[in-house]
């Protein structure tokens, strides 16, 4: 995934980041997903 977002970083001109979407358990707390848009 890193690799992918540093290419697609060089190609377009602003990377918006929305709302994120909380996966949730007994000991950690994470991302279940988030919304991206890519501008050009």
């Amino acid at each position: 995934m890193d690799s992918l977002l540093r290419a697609m970083a060089a190609r377009v001109a602003r990377i918006e980041i929305g709302e994120s979407k909380t996966a949730l358990n007994n000991v950690l707390r994470g991302h279940r997903g988030f919304e991206v848009a890519f501008h050009a």
